[in-house]
Parts: structure tokens; sequence; C-alpha cells
């Protein structure tokens, strides 16, 4: 009957029963540029493909935004902060695309940048400060959030980007911030509790390295195949496990502190100690301080040794009466030759000792041994004997008590260390894992990438030959992939809206010859992200304005089209980093440990082993970009929650976008946002303070949003202020303005 019904509806019969492989995994090649007859309006490459589907679809764009619209659009693209008035009227003052061009290439240079967008790929490297779990301890690894900024900044080549952050630590010669890139893969949860199996937690943080690496450069859903070849996708449980071969030889990621005790897990797999001058420093006066100590002890002592014979008998007859003394060495072992000086014990502590000992009230070991025989002193004996008439030589306390000093402002500045990957010298056997359970290996298998894809070049197999083959042109899919979650973060959708998945599942793209110009043009032109950026910023497309009309609302809503300029509510670090510029508090210093802004009592968890307690940062430092605000994942910085950050728990693609009253309530009493309120109202009453009420409104306004107000929005301000004067002082009629203006939509939202 079904072949019958085929038959009736005009089947044709397929002259070949090949299926043809899924768009996404055929090599995209350079189209043509479609032809437009709208050439006043093509700014870019980009405008041709979107002219062709407004002409398919019988749409029009619209037309450009507004100056301060546009500038504060790119500002909050670009850099993440807004502008300036004055920034904002320089452009309004020559709104040309020749200037808009200029402005563009200024901000991309701004050390801004690297902060604003290492956002996104900080969700997808699954960073945090933590190691997540009901322990969740603090952890250092903030140098990879740091070299991530830095790279952007520098517009390193995202193929570099890429190899660098798998396998920085096997490229020849690799240096000091090759090796930082690694803490990619080791951003993700370690379970430190007690009683957990290491070789458990090991097996899923590589499981996790897997599906992280099919999330970012593969658009593929990979977990899929932890259990099961893939229900959908063209990948077999056999990748999956011959791509966790590439990762499956680093070393533990938790392991017991001692053997025998499962709750005494403290190792954390390998750090790299971090490059401090600072330290160094005062290592090398150390050196030179211990050298000039070492000579004077050395004088000294022969000064002592020819009158060892009457000291000691003078000591053999002191009174058996004693006072108790702590014994520490003067020098540790690390010392250069101070083991000349005092000689040295088994257990490698130097033999001298320190202490405030009356000459009257002499330890009894002392006394023991200074009353035997001298032919029957063993050499533990003399080492005593010089060790204590050491400590009462007021020479040698005063250099100890220098070099404890020394020691004391060394350890003051910390040692830094952040977490790395480390690669085994003997690869580790790997195998199928029957039902995804490591505890039941079936089918062995060898490091290889699925068969579906490009093959990889002969060579060695380990995790710098699997980035090397990621970022090949003959990939189809890492160049799409990456472009278009860039696309997302400008317009709030990708070209393929579903970003983490380019499969049978997935979404098709809306502009498929679009997004395989993208592509081409990211590769071709050496993987620049900032010369891609630059492409699309100054298109038309992105130019348009973001104002919706009943035809765009019905025939496009989602505006997959196109026929609009984008609008979208800030990131959570993005809503609070504008509300600290606006404000005047914004501090731009950048790089280092992470800080902890004002957040409310009770949210600081303390669970596990050790405690930490919520200390706020100091001055400006609780002001800086929330780029550096600490992650905690088991208390996560509540405002951000609120505004749909997340704990980064495991590969975030993009974020959500919600709408609830906890946001406002956020804006309303956050101790971060009545701070900012605050300080805004102090702001325009300094900066403005000769002129006049309406024009002060005027100048909050513009700062909050860019644009000056309508006359309706200027009258709603005075008369709220009014009504607020008079119930109050003129202080708080400014904080009740100013928490208003934070609080609007359109200072929240990027249109």
């Amino acid at each position: 009957a079904k072949i019958r019904r085929w038959i009736e509806q005009g089947a044709v019969w397929p002259e070949s029963f090949e299926v043809p492989p899924h768009w996404s995994y055929v090599v995209p090649e350079r189209p043509t540029l479609p032809l437009a007859f709208a050439s006043d309006w093509i700014q870019s490459p980009i405008d041709y493909f979107v002219w062709q589907r407004f002409r398919e679809e019988g749409l029009s764009p619209s037309p450009p935004t507004e100056p301060a619209k546009l500038v504060r659009r790119l500002f909050l693209d670009l850099i993440g902060i807004p502008p300036t008035p004055i920034e904002v009227e320089a452009f309004e003052a020559e709104p040309t695309q020749a200037h808009y061009v200029k402005l563009v290439d200024e901000l991309l240079s701004r050390p801004q940048f690297g902060e604003r967008w290492a956002r996104p790929w900080l969700d997808l490297a699954r960073y945090a400060d933590s190691h997540g779990f009901q322990r969740d301890d603090l952890r250092d690894n903030w140098a990879y959030r740091d070299w991530v900024i830095q790279a952007l900044n520098t517009d390193m080549p995202f193929d570099q980007f890429t190899i660098e952050q798998l396998a920085g630590d096997l490229l020849p010669n690799a240096t000091e911030s090759q090796k930082i890139a690694t803490g990619f893969h080791r951003n993700a949860p370690t379970n430190v509790e007690a009683g957990s199996l290491p070789e458990e937690t090991r097996v899923e943080q590589v499981l996790d390295r897997v599906n992280t690496t099919g999330a970012i450069w593969l658009g593929t859903t990979l977990e899929c195949c932890q259990c099961h070849d893939h229900k959908y996708d063209p990948f077999t449980i056999k990748d999956y496990y011959s791509l966790f071969a590439f990762y499956n030889s680093t070393e533990l990621e938790a392991d017991l502190a001692k053997a025998k005790i499962p709750s005494s897990i403290q190792f954390q797999g390998p750090s790299l100690k971090l490059a401090n001058p600072e330290r160094d420093r005062l290592r090398s006066e150390q050196q030179r301080m211990l050298t000039a100590v070492n000579e004077q002890l050395t004088k000294r002592k022969q000064q002592l040794d020819a009158e060892f014979d009457s000291w000691v008998a003078q000591v053999a007859g002191q009174s058996e009466d004693f006072a108790q003394t702590h014994v520490q060495p003067i020098l540790d072992s690390k010392s250069q030759d101070a083991a000349d000086v005092f000689g040295m014990h088994d257990d490698g502590d130097l033999s001298a000792i320190t202490g405030n000992v009356a000459t009257e009230s002499v330890p009894s070991e002392i006394l023991e041994i200074a009353r035997k025989p001298s032919d029957q002193w063993s050499k533990a004996d003399k080492e005593r004997l010089d060790a204590y008439r050491f400590s009462q030589d007021p020479l040698a306390t005063e250099l100890s008590q220098q070099l404890r000093a020394m020691e004391n402002k060394i350890a003051a500045v910390a040692a830094e260390t952040t977490l790395v990957m480390v690669e085994l010298e003997e690869p580790r056997r790997s195998h199928v894992f029957i039902r995804g359970d490591y505890r039941v290996p079936g089918e062995a298998v060898e490091p290889a990438t699925p068969a579906v894809l490009h093959a990889m070049p002969t060579g060695p197999l380990n995790r710098l030959s699997l980035a090397q083959w990621l970022v090949s042109p003959r990939n189809p899919l890492v160049a799409r992939t990456t472009v278009n979650r860039w696309w997302a973060e400008l317009f709030g959708q990708g070209i393929v809206p579903t970003l983490e998945d380019f499969g049978v599942k997935g979404e098709p793209p809306t502009h498929p010859e679009l997004l395989d110009w993208l592509a081409v043009e990211l590769v071709e032109s050496g993987w620049s992200m900032k010369k891609l950026l630059k492409t699309i910023v100054t298109s038309a497309t992105y130019q348009q304005s973001s104002r919706i009309t009943p035809e765009l609302l019905e025939r496009d809503d989602r505006n997959r089209l196109l026929a609009r300029g984008p609008r979208m509510r800030m990131d959570a670090e993005m809503i609070r980093d504008n509300a600290l510029a606006i404000s005047g508090l914004l501090s731009l210093q950048q790089f280092g440990p992470p800080i902890r802004p004002y957040q409310p009592d009770g949210i600081w968890t303390k669970v596990g082993g050790v405690k930490y307690d919520y200390e706020v940062s100091p001055g400006s430092e609780q002001h800086r970009r929330g780029i550096y605000v600490v992650l905690k994942r088991g208390a996560p910085y509540p405002s951000f929650i609120n505004f749909d950050a997340n704990a980064r728990l495991a590969c975030t693609v993009m974020r959500s976008r919600s709408n609830t009253p906890l946001q406002a309530l956020t804006l309303l009493n956050d101790p971060v946002y009545v701070t900012a309120a605050k300080s805004l109202a102090e702001r325009v009453q300094a900066e403005q303070s000769h002129a006049s009420l309406a024009e002060k409104m005027d100048y909050a306004f513009q700062l909050c949003v860019a644009r000056r107000p309508s006359v309706s929005e200027r009258e709603t301000l005075l008369q709220l202020y009014h009504a607020q004067l008079a119930v109050g002082s003129s202080q708080d009629a400014w904080y009740c303005v100013a928490t208003t203006l934070l609080n609007l939509h359109e200072t929240i939202t990027k249109d």
C-alpha cells in the first residue's frame, strides 16, 4: 500500500541509492557573490548574501540605526563597555562609513577587546576558580584566563589558539605561555571528595575532554557515543573512544596524598610554577646575603674553635638546673655553604639552633655531653655542642634573625601556580567502555579520528597531531562552527541556530552560502578573529536599525532573515560592567587573581575540607570587570546567576536569555548596583555642576543609553526628581533618578 501511494504521488526512481553526505560534513568552498541591485546599501560581501534572501522573501532592509545607537552597539560588541558622551558626540559630528571603519579599528586594538571576547570562550572552556562537587575548594587557574585575554588581544590566529590549548606542552621547546594554555583541559570540575576514586575521576576528566572537543570544534554532540553509536550522526562508539585515546595519556587529575588513606585526596594533577619577577629578585638578594653570612660565620667559628676546650670546661661546671629552649635551624638545607659552617644531621636540617638561654641555665643533654671525656664524644655529640655554642653567640643569633626576616619577605610573595597538561612517557592502553562504564573495558582502540571526516596525516598520534588535524583546512566543521559562534555573539543567534549541533538533528543554516563564505574567509585570512569581526560589524546588515515593524513581526519575528539590526539583553558580566562604567566606578586594571565584589551574606558556602570566608576585595579592586569575578562552582556570584550565567560545570556553547522579576530586584537591591546608582548621581553633579536641572537629566540619560532623551522622557525624569525632593533631600532624589536610569530596559539592552 505504501509503495502504491508513493507511485501515485509521482515517485521518481533514484539513479543511485548512495546517500549524499550531510551538508556540514562537506568541506566549504568560497561561493560566488550573488548579484545585487542595491549597491548604495551594500557595504560588505556579507550584504550580498543577505540581500539575496531579501529578494527571495520579498523583504527590504531596515534603515541604518541612528549614530548614537550604532556607536553604543559597536562599543558593547567589541569591548563590552559603553562609550562616553564625548565619544558618541565625536561620531555624531561625522557619521560616515570611513569614520565608522576607523572607530572599528581603534576598538579592536583596545586591551578591553580581549576581556569582552574572553567571556564566551571561558564558557566553552568551562573555566572556574574552584574544583566543584561538594568540597569545591578554590584553585589557582587564573593564569589560563589571563592567557586567553592576551591571546585575543594579540589576535592570535585561531588555529594556533586551538593548538596551544589542546597541546601547547607538546610543541617543540614549549614556552611557559604555551604550557599555561593547556589549562584549557584542566578547567573541568575535579572530584577531590574523601573516598572518591582517583581513576574514576581521571576517566571522567578524559570523557569531558572528548565531549568538549566535539562541541567546540566539531559542532557535534559526541557524548551520545559514550555508550553506543550516535543515533543520528555518523559517529560510532569506536570513533568516540579512539578520540578518547588521544587524551588518555595524561597524569591523574586527583590522587591520594597517602596511598592507604582514601580520605587523603590532595594531589590535583600537574601544575606549573609561574615566573614571578619580584620573588626572583628577593631570591637573588637572599643568595647574596647567604654568601656574606657564611663568610662571617666561618670566621666566627674559627675564633670559637680556638677557645673550644675552655668553653666546654666552663659549661661542664654549670648548674644542672636548666631552661627549655626551642631547637630550630638557623639556615635551611637549601642554603649555599651553610653545611660547611654548621654540619648536617641525617634528617637534612642544619644543626645550628637559636634561642634565648641564660648562661647559668644549660640544657641537661648539653651538660651530659660536656661532662664526658672528649675522647668519648660521638660525631653527633660534637655537633650538638657546636650548635648550642652558636645559639649562645650574639653574632650568630643576629645573622639568623636577618635570614629569617628575608625568608618571611619571600614567603609574603606567594608562589603562584596554574594547572597544566602533562603527557605520560608511556601511553595508556585505551578501550571501548561497554555501556560507557570504565570498569567494563571492551575492544582495544588506538588514537584515531572519525572515519566520516578527513584522514589524519601519518606521524605521531598524540594531542598535538589531533589539534593540527582539527584546524586543517580540510576539516569541514571547525571554521563553520567558529564563525557561527562569533556571529551569534553579535546577532543573538547563529546562521545555524543550533550552535552546539551541526548534525542531522540541528537546524539548517538560514544563509548557507554566507556561512561558507565566512568560513573560507576565516581560513584564508590566516584565522584572524579581528579581521572577520571587522568584516561583520562594518556590513550594512549589522548597522541596520533594530526597530521591528508590524510587517517584520509577522514575516520574521525571530529575525532569521536579518532584515533588522541585532537587539538583545546584555549578558550578566556586561550588565555589571556597564553599570560600573556609567557610574564612573569601573576599574580597568587587568589580569591577576580573581576579585570578590560585594554580595549578600549567606551565599558563599563553606563546605568540605578548607573553609574560605568571603572577604570583599579592597578599594577599586572590587570594581574591576566581571571577567575577573571569582567563580566558585558551589556558590557562583548571585547577580550573575540571575542574569543567566552558569557555574561552568560543563562546556556551554551559548547561554540562554531569560526575563524574570529576580533581575529587576537585583538591579534595585544588589550592593554593586546600589553603589553604582549613588556614584552615578555624584558623577552627574560633579561633571555638570553649572548646568541646569534639565541639562543634568539629559547628561545622566546619555551616560546610560548614549542617546539624548525625548521631551517626554526628560519630563518624566523631572517629575520623578521633584516628587522625591518633596519627601527627601536632593541627594535622595538624585539617587532615585539614577537607580531608575540603571534599571531601564534600554540600559541593559544592546540595541
